[in-house]
């Protein structure tokens, strides 16, 4: 059973589980599946000024923005990236290919600064360290400070289902 912000609940059944045996799991969690639906919907009153922005972002602006501060954190700490994307991602603020290429969520943009620039700098870090190794984060540590605390306070942010990318 899956339940996220902006999401429907999605409940996946294993081949050769019976329809009837699925639903009995799913009668059995009642209580659990409304707690958590229950829980949903705060967070997603508590997001609906972002639903409602998303439709109003410029998008080139939005990448012109990013770009600068991209920029600005690689001449800062020396490090290189090799192409910018702005996309709307539905599961990832950002990403960096194996060949620098740094993809961004068009949603940053509505985040604070802090952490705007926290996920620049965790891109740009894996165009040192591949992985989320303790040198990572290290590394990413020397750029900014607390990035495993900063890294708790993005994931308690959803990221909202756009239609266009």
């Amino acid at each position: 059973m899956r339940v996220r912000p902006f999401h429907p609940v999605r409940i996946t059944v294993p081949g050769g589980v019976s329809f009837r045996r699925a639903e009995k799991l799913v009668q059995s969690k009642r209580d659990w599946l409304t707690r958590q639906i229950s829980r949903i919907n705060e967070i997603e009153q508590q997001h609906q000024w972002r639903v409602e922005a998303l439709e109003r972002i410029d998008r080139k602006k939005t990448r012109q923005l990013f770009l600068q501060r991209l920029n600005y954190w690689a001449d800062k700490y020396q490090l290189s990236y090799n192409r910018l994307s702005v996309r709307a991602q539905s599961t990832r603020w950002g990403s960096c290919s194996s060949k620098n290429n740094i993809s961004l969520n068009f949603q940053l943009v509505l985040l604070s600064d802090e952490l705007r620039d926290y996920v620049l700098l965790h891109e740009l870090t894996h165009t040192k360290v591949r992985n989320h190794s303790s040198a990572f984060w290290n590394t990413l540590g020397s750029f900014v400070s607390h990035p495993r605390q900063l890294d708790r306070q993005l994931r308690e942010i959803p990221i909202i289902p756009t239609q266009a990318n």
